[in-house]
């Protein structure tokens, strides 16, 4: 039996980066530092983590100005509906900040998320997921909750040496591997003499948000940047997890290295690798982008690979999916996209998407070898400003099985405040958080509409109805975003 809490961290992250609102051509989170970049995060996405919103307002300000609260409160209603089965839930997440770090030694921020199941599925029901099987309807999860002393304004007793202690629950996400802390982190300020070098330390407990006991837990970790020369960053990262559960015990090192280099302002590279244990290469990916502003044209190219497979014998924060799927089998992807404005109205974008396993015969949930081949023509602004619209050939080709497949999306702004729009997309495979699986060969028509209250209030609606091979499901969700 896969072990419950285990499946509950692997949905919790999988629920964070999970894109619900663009087609994806993959079925899987990608390697390491990648995960989040490849996926649209759910709404809103200030609710994982709290550095957004942080470098808002003057860069100095005196330490005398007063504390203030900043944030925002999003309470949503969902409801999906299958035949006979249903599942209607009420989710708020919240996100809060005191203080601004330019201006304030001390600052504090926390998010967290608050779920009530509004008819608690039965062991039958298709929607049936963790959530369910916890004794209560109303559940609570604290992502972050940290003080920070930090080194900017002048008065602090670290200025100029360090940029930040942070005390508390935290979510690292410039490691290699996202990390959930509860412990603490100490960042240095640059120092010009050798190349702008930054150093980060931190040590704690890992934050298994689902699991009941920390008991035998630890991670610690160190990072150092530089740039080497001009327009380049290079960062070494060391992770190291002690993640004991139930009658298993599991100590892992992680070594990730990470280059950036930018040639000029259009065209930038980046690499990264890391490895299990520093001898076993785990995952690597290259990629290139290049954006010419005057002539609107972008492009991006990108390989990725998982070089070794996942089977369950490392610590759950660096292997979070394969109590699920028992192997996460190695593969190799390549992606490419551009984008060339026509004219001041009119766009077209195209591109493919590549995975192959390197062996086929693992393929199975997230481990799915495919091919797609896309286009798209666009208009922006016509024939009336308030329209924009387009529409997307794709050929897809997996598991012996070919589609030819068209979508489209029309937005309409009705005024300033008040914005719908409608399309429909192909998924080969699209991938549900809550059930921990994917449903195939999925067509997903979808109407939204988003209206400003007011500066401080954001209505939201959706409507989506997913036709696949194994499921058709109806999605209706109400939303309402307070800021403050």
């Amino acid at each position: 039996m896969i072990p419950l809490t285990r499946i509950s961290v692997a949905l919790l992250v999988a629920g964070t980066l999970a894109a619900q609102d663009a087609p994806s051509a993959g079925d899987a989170p990608a390697p390491a530092t990648e995960q989040a970049s490849e996926q649209e995060t759910q709404e809103p996405a200030e609710t994982e983590t709290d550095n957004q919103g942080e470098d808002d307002g003057p860069d100095v300000v005196a330490a005398s100005d007063p504390y203030q609260w900043h944030g925002l409160v999003d309470m949503r209603f969902e409801s999906r509906t299958t035949g006979g089965d249903h599942d209607n839930d009420l989710y708020v997440y919240s996100r809060a900040r005191l203080g601004d770090p330019r201006k304030h030694a001390w600052t504090f921020s926390a998010a967290a998320r608050g779920a009530l199941d509004m008819d608690h599925t039965e062991r039958t029901n298709v929607f049936r997921s963790f959530q369910d099987r916890r004794r209560g309807d109303l559940t609570a999860f604290l992502y972050n909750a940290h003080v920070d002393l930090n080194g900017q304004p002048e008065g602090s007793p670290v200025h100029g040496t360090l940029e930040r202690i942070r005390f508390g629950r935290q979510v690292l996400t410039d490691t290699p591997m996202l990390m959930y802390l509860d412990g603490v982190t100490v960042e240095t300020v640059p120092v010009p003499k050798w190349g702008d070098l930054i150093a980060v330390v931190y040590g704690g407990l890992p934050s298994h948000i689902f699991e009941s006991s920390p008991t035998g837990d630890f991670a610690a970790g160190a990072a150092v940047s530089f740039s080497p020369w001009t327009q380049g960053r290079a960062r070494v990262d060391w992770m190291h997890v002690k993640d004991d559960y139930l009658a298993s015990s599991y100590e892992d090192d992680l070594l990730g290295l990470r280059f950036d280099q930018y040639l000029g302002r259009s065209l930038a590279l980046h690499y990264n690798m890391n490895l299990l244990d520093f001898d076993r290469l785990r995952d690597l990916a290259a990629y290139a982008t290049y954006s010419n502003t005057d002539s609107d044209f972008s492009a991006s190219i990108r390989y990725s690979a998982l070089v070794s497979d996942e089977n369950k014998t490392r610590a759950v924060d660096f292997d979070y999916f394969t109590e699920i799927l028992a192997t996460y089998y190695a593969y190799d992807q390549v992606e490419f996209s551009m984008h060339k404005g026509l004219t001041d109205e009119l766009y077209v974008e195209g591109g493919f998407d590549i995975r192959e396993l390197r062996r086929d015969a693992n393929q199975g949930i997230f481990n799915r070898e495919f091919r797609r081949y896309y286009v798209t023509a666009g208009v922006s602004a016509w024939p009336d400003d308030a329209i924009d619209a387009s529409v997307t050939f794709e050929l897809w080709d997996s598991s012996g099985d070919r589609f030819t497949t068209v979508g489209a999306d029309l937005r309409y702004d009705f005024s300033e405040t008040t914005v719908a729009s409608i399309g429909t997309m192909f998924q080969a495979f699209r991938y549900d958080p809550l059930r921990g699986l994917d449903n195939e060969d999925v067509q997903v028509s979808f109407a939204k509409l988003d209206h400003r209250l007011s500066d401080k209030m954001r209505l939201r609606g959706r409507f989506d109805y997913e036709d696949g091979d194994t499921y058709n499901f109806s999605t209706l969700m109400i939303g309402l975003q307070v800021d403050f």
